[in-house]
């Protein structure tokens, strides 16, 4: 049995700290009893604890939307839709954000079969599909083409277009052009791979009508194009690009739906810029929106269904300097990245919702995943049941997050991981207000030299472990991370809920309170696993320091130092636990733990007994 003797500087105590052979050693192991065991005068203040952090807050919910109280202590959330989301809208209606079930895209189709509101100061031409051949293009005898209407056309021409079948490639060139349909039995279709609507060098205007593409729905370059009230769908066995496809051309939109693209919903390419409101992406995709060296900003947009159960698409694909911006939107039951950006892009979604199918649902991927010199930005944001990692920020990301809840990240059957937020290789963060709870294997990732994570009013809760019984961490730093937490509660998480490691990795925490890390779920269900159960580990050259703290309930040790970790305490508690330190370093100072902190009411208050250390670091995905 190996014995310790470590030497406390502080005049009057001196303590020699044995080992046990039990998980959890008896109150006379050799330590302390219970009661103060601190590094000189008491402090006023001392058994004092930290007040809770700060939950955030993401109420008033926007118009329309429901708030969601789960009544069990965490945040109440908002969410999009007041009633359960359509399975299946009819042709001419979606489910928008903030409104309760199906509602009409655009008008009902009129009796006279004309478009209402037509101008007075403008020329109109007329077209009808089943006029006779021959027409002018007036309303007594419109063209039976919408072709022939844009060959006669002048800048500044309204074509108003009767409910029907246009078949063909609908070319506008370097003329200005409104065509208005009567109402979405209005359909302007695609024969060939050839887009249904295409504007080259352009200000033309698309209303009331639906679009039925073969390679491409409609397709802008070098022009101004405004969709409102429009329905764009693909047809069926042909090659199929993308639903909208622009190029060096400003888009603006309200009340469009895109269903059922294939592969893209909406690309927006070089010098794009994309303006839309109360907008639906939705059904059989690999991605809803690419931005390529472009802007997109979206209001009350949707993003529903894309990807496969293989891990491939993404909701919103954001690749070269690109600038995204998402405000009271949602992206919900997708496969694969619900947004993925890489290389120089800004990205900051607000007051929206992003989540993954049904937890019982196979899937393989699923994070929201920024990756590059780049910003992520977050405010207001509820992420639920994504694959993988609720989120990760990575390879110099900038990340920002203000009153965000992610929960129940699920890990997939192959793998062991399932962390609500991992940053690494050199990403840089700042927090405030953010909740994690029912992570799978972690709640924060910290990897890296040069990751540097700041959090204010972090809480992260019941982390469940993997699919083995093993992790269920709240917090690891690793590899020359730094993370500093300034109000911060982890509670019911398992295995050890702080865990330091390596290359000199470093946690700096204030008005720390943590409480009730439960054993492993092997252990606890019967299994040949080791349990831990360990509040804060310090390893392999990992430093931890707390100041103003409670450490209380841990299943096996309130803290933990190995293999060469450090740790230093003040201001604090350590209570109920059945070891309050285990000190696994050979001739470790003992007042860097004693400097006004009580332990009380643990089976011994510091110990030296050869428990079990958990892995040092987890799996970087």
């Amino acid at each position: 049995m190996l014995r310790l003797k470590l030497s406390l500087t502080v005049a009057a105590l001196s303590l020699t700290i044995g080992c046990a052979d039990d998980v959890s050693p008896p109150a006379d192991s050799g330590a302390p009893d219970s009661g103060s065991v601190d590094g000189g005068m008491e402090d006023a203040t001392l058994g004092a604890t930290p007040d809770p952090p700060a939950l955030p807050v993401l109420t008033p919910c926007p118009a329309g939307w429901a708030s969601v109280d789960l009544g069990d202590g965490s945040p109440v959330t908002c969410d999009p839709f007041p009633s359960p989301p359509a399975e299946n809208c009819g042709p001419g209606e979606a489910h928008f954000v903030g409104e309760e079930g199906c509602a009409a895209i655009g008008s009902a189709c009129p009796t006279d079969g004309w478009p209402a509101d037509l101008p007075t100061d403008r020329p109109v031409l007329y077209v009808r599909a089943d006029a006779a051949p021959g027409g002018d293009g007036t309303m007594a005898t419109p063209f039976v083409s919408l072709n022939d209407a844009i060959g006669v056309a002048v800048s500044g021409t309204v074509i108003a277009v009767a409910p029907g079948r246009y078949v063909g490639r609908h070319s506008v060139t370097n003329l200005g052009l409104s065509i208005r349909g009567a109402c979405l039995e209005t359909i302007l279709e695609s024969d060939s791979i050839l887009p249904a609507v295409e504007m080259l060098n352009t200000t033309s205007e698309l209303r009331n009508l639906t679009i039925v593409g073969g390679g491409y729905g409609l397709e802008a370059v070098d022009s101004t194009v405004d969709l409102s009230f429009v329905e764009i769908l693909m047809g069926p066995a042909r090659p199929v690009f993308a639903a909208v496809a622009l190029l060096n051309t400003t888009l603006t939109g309200d009340s469009v739906v895109i269903r059922d693209p294939l592969v893209k919903g909406l690309r927006a390419g070089r010098d794009s810029t994309v303006d839309l409101r109360r907008i639906v992406i939705e059904g059989e995709m690999q991605t809803g929106v690419v931005v390529s060296d472009a802007t997109f900003r979206g209001d009350s947009i949707v993003i529903r269904g894309f990807g496969s159960a293989s891990g491939d698409g993404e909701g919103v694909f954001v690749v070269g300097t690109s600038e995204l911006t998402l405000t009271q939107s949602a992206i919900v039951d997708g496969f694969g990245q619900p947004v993925l950006a890489t290389d120089d892009f800004t990205v900051t979604l607000r007051d929206s919702l992003v989540r993954g199918p049904p937890v019982t649902t196979t899937a393989v991927a699923g994070a929201i995943a920024v990756i590059g010199a780049g910003s992520l930005t977050l405010e207001r944001v509820s992420i639920s049941q994504l694959r993988n990692n609720g989120i990760v920020a990575a390879v110099g990301t900038r990340f920002a997050a203000t009153d965000v809840v992610i929960v129940e990240t699920v890990a997939p059957v192959d793998t062991g991981v399932g962390y609500g937020i991992e940053l690494a290789a050199a990403a840089t963060a700042t927090m405030e207000r953010v909740f994690i709870d029912r992570s799978t294997a972690l709640g924060l990732l910290v990897d890296g030299r040069d990751t540097l994570v700041d959090a204010t009013d972090l809480t992260i809760a019941r982390t469940r472990g993997d699919r083995i019984g093993t992790f269920g961490r709240g917090i690891q730093v690793q590899r020359g991370g730094v993370l500093t937490l300034n109000r911060a509660e982890l509670r019911d998480n398992r295995e050890v809920a702080i865990a330091v490691a390596r290359f000199r990795s470093s946690l700096t925490a204030t008005d720390l309170r943590l409480v009730d890390t439960r054993q492993r779920q092997c252990a606890e269900d019967g299994g040949e696993c080791a349990a831990a159960g360990i509040g804060i580990g310090a390893y392999e050259e990992g430093a931890v320091s707390v100041d103003r703290f409670l450490v209380a309930g841990n299943f096996l040790a309130g803290v933990q130092i190995a293999t060469d970790g450090s740790l230093d305490l003040s201001n604090g508690v350590v209570e109920r636990n059945p070891v309050g330190a285990n000190i696994q370093v050979p001739g470790y100072d003992v007042t860097r733990l004693t400097t006004n902190v009580l332990y009380r009411d643990n089976g011994a208050n510091l110990d030296s007994a050869e428990l079990v250390v958990p892995a040092p670091d987890v799996t970087v995905r």
